[in-house]
């Protein structure tokens, strides 16, 4: 076979642009399906924030709103009544009465990527943003446990506390000791028949992070003036800060090298504490420069200074010793002679200093508190867990209905109807419940005179249209005494019924 018989045949024109036009079709489609996945993305976090925000709407309606409507109400109906006012405490839940349930303290969840989304409409706006700030799928609050906050609503409004934890979900606040409520005792046992069973427990309740503001100190020079000298004190006082700005640490010592870059940014993979992977944050008051500590920042300076206070005063004193023995002229001296202060620039630059050498960090992740010597409480077990299934009312758990279908799958295998007579022998029970219980209402709102007259209608003979009672010889005399008397004449049959009755 020669050479052109078997060369690869040369493409035209015409088949060319035909390829050219299918990879153009190609890629066509596939920048379709990119657009449909990215919107069928988008359409999906749209429809969960609208969720979320209808369920926050739906929850503070049956849990607040409500509440406040039903409290005043009752107030309203005591205060009418004086001391005929119904006693509410009553029946097999007297013990539990005005205890919060488990969904009535636990919010809905706020989805991360509705959060995020929200803050960048804020900041495309040109408004503040709102707390906790989204980076990475991961929240950042303004405050960390054993911080120091007021509560600014509620029935402890300016009340001081610290803050136990923090509910990343619902972007919710645990201050110790604040808000105090009475809880159902079945959300902490499983069990009533368990020894350390309380009806009711007093624990804090979570307040939203909008109602809580940050406590620091401040210290500023107090002058007094008198008539003889000028007097300038140093006053550290406790003051609210209303609002926070938080700032990423990208600039200064990087956290991984503690290579100190000033004023320059150091490299972006390097912006996250080395231990946690969390971006670090420094927060500072609104509009000013000053630079506010988190609580571990705190803890590691006592410690640091702690340390360095120990270690002066054991080597400090061999030191002096050794020198008195040693020197007792110069010592005698520097005993005469008064010390110089040391200059307050000089001491404030070298705390800068060591401040600016320290490498930042991350917030530190908190382990799950336990009871020694005890089980754990499921409190604390499912911290971060709003939702709690239960069998007893809904929502149920996913497993339930995978366990009932079983069920009812084997009743259909025996029966087709099976499924319909179910639930037709429960409507009519329903029903007839139903049907019991208004009547029995309706009893027990009747007076004495209704219930007297449906005696004497029930020893009256019922009349029936198929079967009538025949009228008595009697009423039919009556009734032809009657007609003769206006002039009705009497038939042959009416005149003997008449007849009959008279000689009677």
């Amino acid at each position: 076979m020669s050479q052109l018989a078997t060369a690869p045949r040369a493409q035209t024109a015409k088949q060319l642009q035909k390829i050219k036009h299918i990879k153009h079709v190609e890629s066509a489609i596939r920048w379709h399906e990119r657009q449909r996945r990215h919107k069928r993305k988008v359409a999906d976090e749209a429809r969960e924030a609208k969720k979320a925000a209808i369920e926050q709407v739906k929850w503070h309606n049956e849990h607040v709103r409500n509440r406040i409507w039903d409290a005043r109400r009752h107030a309203r109906e005591d205060w009418k009544l004086g001391p005929l006012r119904p006693n509410r405490a009553v029946g097999d839940e007297a013990s539990r009465y005005g205890a919060l349930e488990q969904d009535d303290f636990r919010r809905p969840d706020i989805p991360i990527k509705a959060q995020e989304n929200r803050n960048k409409v804020q900041e495309r706006k040109g408004l503040e943003i709102d707390y906790p700030i989204v980076i990475n799928n991961e929240r950042y609050f303004p405050f960390a446990k054993d911080d120091r906050v007021v509560v600014m609503k509620g029935k402890d409004k300016f009340k001081i506390g610290t803050v136990e934890s923090i509910n990343e979900t619902s972007h919710e606040v645990v201050v110790k000791d604040l808000n105090m409520h009475y809880l159902d005792g079945r959300i902490f046992t499983f069990s009533s028949d368990d020894p350390d069973f309380q009806s009711k427990r007093i624990k804090e309740v979570p307040f939203p992070i909008k109602d809580i503001r940050l406590v620091i100190p401040y210290a500023y020079t107090n002058v007094v003036n008198s008539s003889t000298i000028q007097l300038q004190r140093e006053v550290q006082e406790d003051v609210i800060v209303d609002k926070i700005h938080m700032e990423r640490h990208t600039t200064g010592i990087d956290p991984f090298t503690g290579i100190d870059y000033g004023k320059d940014a150091f490299p972006e993979e390097h912006q996250f504490d080395p231990v946690t992977g969390k971006a670090i944050f420094h927060r500072y008051i609104a509009g000013t420069r000053h630079r506010i500590d988190w609580p571990h920042e705190r803890a590691d300076k006592n410690e640091d200074a702690g340390k360095n206070l120990a270690e002066e005063e054991s080597q400090g004193g061999v030191r002096s010793l050794l020198t008195k023995a040693r020197h007792p002229i110069d010592t005698y001296k520097q005993w005469k002679a008064k010390k110089e202060p040391v200059a307050e620039a000089d001491q404030a630059e070298e705390e800068t200093d060591v401040e600016e050498r320290r490498i930042p960090r991350g917030l530190e992740e908190q382990p799950a508190e336990t009871n020694d010597g005890t089980d754990t409480t499921i409190d604390k077990v499912e911290q971060g867990q709003n939702l709690v299934y239960s069998i007893s009312h809904p929502p149920h758990p996913p497993q339930l209905f995978e366990e009932l279908r079983a069920e009812l799958f084997s009743m259909k295998d025996v029966d087709k109807d099976a499924l319909k007579t179910v639930k037709e022998a429960e409507r009519l029970a329903l029903k007839e419940a139903e049907e019991q219980a208004k009547q029995k209402l309706i009893d027990s709102m009747k007076t004495p005179m209704q219930l007297r007259w449906e005696l004497e209608q029930a020893k009256k003979p019922k009349y029936d249209p198929k079967n009538p009672t025949p009228p008595s010889e009697s009423l039919l005399a009556y009734l032809g005494q009657h007609m003769e008397s206006n002039g009705v004449k009497l038939t042959q049959k009416r005149r003997k019924q008449t007849n009959d009755a008279e000689l009677d």
